[in-house]
């Protein structure tokens, strides 16, 4: 009886996913976020709250009265002219939810990764300057690269992304990618 305890046991362990990975399907919602009593805590967070697809993590990542998203100039030439001219916090939330919806059920990937460049401190704001790499697998891929700045304000004694500018690296940019989920 021991025996079939045993083989049960393992194969439960063999056959079972990864609570703790961030592409395995049960683990959305989940992920770190620690209170943003400092900037590069926002950071952490945008990061978390995208690998461990938490939607309502990252909307905590920004300030929604005055959150700002400026799109590499040559997206508001294109097709996306009218959708990210105009685009405001709302459309952010909605845009990255569809995202997370996408890969979720696609059973994709969603990966992000941010190398910090540079940062201009000030008392009441912090500019990080960072490259990224976003790459998004499902009945369709999608992969940008580019540089972006977070602009991170101080309100009553927590920080939050005010301004994100996206600038265009050799591939598809970001904010393209987030006009196109947020027209589907």
């Amino acid at each position: 009886m021991r025996q079939y305890g045993n083989l049960i046991f393992l194969s439960i362990l063999i056959f079972s996913c990864n609570p703790f990975s961030p592409d395995e399907p049960g683990s959305w919602g989940e992920g770190e976020f620690n209170p943003p009593v400092a900037s590069n805590y926002v950071v952490e967070n945008f990061l978390s709250s995208i690998n461990y697809r938490n939607i309502s993590n990252y909307r905590s990542c920004f300030n929604p009265e005055n959150f700002i998203f400026s799109p590499d100039p040559s997206d508001t030439l294109g097709q996306f002219k009218e959708i990210l001219t105009r685009w405001d916090f709302d459309a952010e939330v909605q845009s990255m939810d569809r995202i997370f919806s996408f890969v979720g059920d696609t059973s994709g990937i969603l990966s992000l990764r941010l190398e910090t460049i540079s940062k201009d401190s000030m008392e009441d704001y912090v500019i990080y300057y960072e490259d990224y790499e976003l790459y998004i697998s499902g009945s369709e891929n999608y992969y940008a690269r580019g540089k972006l700045s977070f602009k991170i304000i101080k309100v009553e004694g927590f920080w939050y992304i005010s301004e994100w500018k996206d600038f265009r690296g050799d591939t598809t940019d970001w904010g393209e990618i987030k006009a196109i989920f947020y027209t589907r």
